[in-house]
């Protein structure tokens, strides 16, 4: 199953670049990344990690098969649509004023957020305090300036390299990463490390192989050190179960990253075993809805969901483990076919006109492609709602420009 599994990936992934003459696609993208993590998982370097089973490898090619499908059916059905003009330049239509506001708004919420905590996560870590991470900032606002925060840095961004003037901008990106560093958040440092390299790509033709590599190298370093703070390391080394526990502290941003990555595989290969798949959208609904509202709609719903996870110290399993714990594979091609979807519109955005709005789009859904094998990070709200708060600002431009 696994030559199966290869062949499939390898398969869509090609046609990726032949469709668009290059590595950097979604098709392309989203199939490596699965291709990468199944055959990392074969090291099977933890105990918690058990050999793929057959039903496994099934539900993993229904899901590259799921997205693969999809985008190419979504992306040549809006092709056979009536030819548009040719590709646009990407027009510059953001303002430091307006990047600034945002910053504005980001800045004295984050104040009061570090109020109502009581101080800051890195603060607490190295003065003994027993409070951790996840008791700071103000439910779903924390959410929406986090959301808030990665537009205003892939916009400054953008704008920096547009004028290659304002170093405002370089300063409104690092204050930002600072902060995020002093609250310990390593999913929003990762999304924007994303978000930023796409928006350097675009404006730089060749691959630039060599940055990436580095950048790579530094953002597993920071993983590392984050994780370490986080977690510590020899709690991490512990819970992690490794066949071998003698590893250098200095390469522990490898070891995080690689159990991040393949303990997706191991807790699916798990569910499908136990075979944890008919809640409906019990599961779906209570992850990614507010609480009061999932309270009210299955106030009489008791049945508990079966434990999956091989171990509570990593609840990574992918972007489709609710749909397939809701409806089994029907779900996992449910939520595949999403994704890819998506991507084929955001692609063909890209191509009818490339204008900063649909480029700050390809960004968002980039690391949202990237990030899958973590969560769902279209329903995380840090993440997804970015696609909102693009929508507004532009809807908002746009309507100013008419009225002048």
């Amino acid at each position: 199953m696994l030559y199966i599994y290869i062949f499939i990936c390898v398969l869509f992934g090609l046609i990726g670049f032949k469709l668009f003459k290059k590595l950097w696609n979604p098709l392309t993208l989203f199939n490596g990344l699965w291709l990468f993590i199944v055959l990392l998982y074969q090291l099977k370097l933890s105990n918690w990690q058990d050999a793929i089973t057959s039903s496994s490898y099934i539900s993993l090619i229904v899901n590259v098969m799921g997205f693969s499908l999809l985008f190419i059916g979504i992306y040549f059905f809006k092709r056979k649509e009536k030819k548009q003009e040719k590709k646009k330049k990407i027009q510059f239509t953001i303002n430091y004023n307006t990047i600034k506001i945002m910053y504005i708004i980001w800045l004295i919420a984050e104040i009061i957020e570090t109020i109502v905590s009581g101080g800051l996560p890195i603060i607490w870590h190295f003065t003994g305090d027993t409070r951790t991470y996840a008791e700071y900032g103000i439910p779903t606002l924390h959410g929406l300036m986090n959301s808030l925060s990665l537009v205003i840095m892939i916009a400054s961004f953008y704008l920096y390299l547009k004028e290659k003037k304002n170093k405002k901008l370089l300063f409104i990106i690092a204050s930002i990463l600072v902060f995020d560093l002093c609250i310990i958040t390593r999913q929003v440092i990762i999304s924007a490390v994303i978000e930023l390299f796409v928006i350097y790509l675009s404006f730089h033709k060749k691959f630039p192989i060599k940055q990436l590599a580095v950048l790579t190298i530094v953002a597993i370093f920071l993983f590392g050190v984050v994780g370490n703070i986080r977690t510590g390391f020899d709690n991490f080394v512990y819970v992690s179960s490794f066949k071998n526990s003698n590893i250098n502290p200095l390469f522990a941003g490898f070891y995080w990253v690689y159990m991040y990555l393949t303990m997706t595989i191991a807790n699916v290969n798990n569910a499908v075993t136990l075979g944890i798949n008919h809640f409906g959208a019990y599961p779906i609904f209570q992850s990614y809805i507010p609480t009061v509202i999932s309270n009210i709609l299955f106030a009489n719903y008791s049945v508990e969901i079966p434990r999956y996870l091989m171990t509570n110290a990593f609840n990574v399993s992918g972007y489709f483990i609710k749909f397939y714990l809701g409806f089994g594979n029907l779900g996992i091609l449910f939520i595949a076919g999403v994704f890819g979807a998506l991507g084929a519109f955001v692609m063909r955005l890209m191509e009818k006109d490339a204008n900063e709005e649909h480029l700050l789009y390809l960004a968002i859904y980039t690391q949202i492609l990237l990030l899958s094998f973590f969560e769902n990070h279209l329903l995380y709200l840090p993440s997804g709602f970015q696609f909102v708060i693009v929508w507004l600002l532009f809807f908002v431009i746009k309507r100013r420009k008419r009225n002048d």
